[in-house]
């Protein structure tokens, strides 16, 4: 089915009974349910209460919105932009299976200090994140309590954005963090940070920028690596110092106000430093 107008479900369940997409221009869930089989493909997905079953994928400007808790047991895709507001956290709800996925272009945009995790009830969210998934208001904690992999950009721009959750681009066996992009003007934290090598892209902007464990240790405290896939950028005043020997064969920039000082020996084995305004200091400096 089609539409031009807005669906507004407050109370019943909206179901998709065959596997064909049903097509909305506006879908207000308020209370009630979406659910499946099939899929919803929505044009502005306004979310203020309810649960949301089934598939929903939104795909332009949408909102989620209000005090009250929702409950997602479905799957939501977004491939548009979502701006999540209000006190109301993203609940599990018995089912084990819900995912959250912030697509390839999509920006899931939270302003504010509420949360996905589970009240009581059981289940369980999968959260990916192949577009840009930012923190960008409130001055306190978003927690994620379940599992979190990015492929795209994580921005940690206002208060604290906390992964709880298995978060699987980071092995504490290796200390490593790989893959995707993490640009943090405000805290980022996560379990067990504790990033000897750096496989990712990370920028801290702002003397205040920070990435920290669940004991708010500096996640970079044992930064020793920044290998060949990796880009790591400090600027706005964010000063960096390494416990010892620093090796660099990825990309460091160093940018205005800012200065990296290593310990011990910065090497630089492949890939770039680029000083832009900034400083680097070190015992000795060696290029293989």
């Amino acid at each position: 089915s089609t539409g031009t107008g807005t669906l507004q479900v407050n109370g019943a369940t909206l179901a998709a009974d065959t596997a064909v997409n049903a097509t909305l221009a506006n879908l207000t869930l308020a209370a009630g349910s979406t659910a499946g089989p099939g899929a919803f493909s929505v044009g502005s997905l306004n979310w203020t209460g309810g649960i949301l079953d089934g598939t929903v994928t939104n795909t332009g400007a949408g909102t989620i919105a209000g005090a009250g808790d929702k409950y997602l047991t479905g799957t939501l895709n977004n491939s548009g932009t979502i701006a999540w507001t209000g006190a109301g956290n993203i609940d599990s709800y018995t089912v084990s299976g819900a995912q959250l996925n912030n697509q390839a272009g999509g920006l899931f945009d939270v302003q504010n200090d509420a949360s996905i995790y589970n009240p009581g009830y059981g289940g369980s969210i999968a959260i990916s994140n192949a577009g840009t998934f930012r923190k960008s208001a409130g001055s306190g904690t978003t927690s994620i309590a379940f599992p979190f992999s990015n492929t795209g950009t994580v921005q940690a721009a206002s208060g604290t954005l906390s992964i709880q959750g298995t978060f699987s681009n980071f092995s504490s066996t290796t200390d490593t963090l790989t893959g995707g992009s993490y640009v943090v003007s405000a805290t980022l934290q996560f379990s067990d940070a504790n990033i000897v090598t750096n496989a990712a892209a990370i920028t801290l902007s702002g003397a205040a920028s920070q990435i920290i464990d669940n004991s708010s240790l500096d996640a970079l405290r044992n930064f020793a690596t920044n290998t060949s896939a990796a880009s790591f950028t400090i600027l706005g005043g964010r000063n960096l110092t390494t416990p010892g020997a620093f090796s660099n064969a990825g990309a460091v920039t160093v940018g205005t106000g800012s200065t990296f000082t290593s310990t011990g020996d910065y090497t630089q084995s492949g890939g770039s430093t680029n000083l832009t305004g900034g400083a680097l200091t070190s015992t000795t400096s060696t290029v293989t």
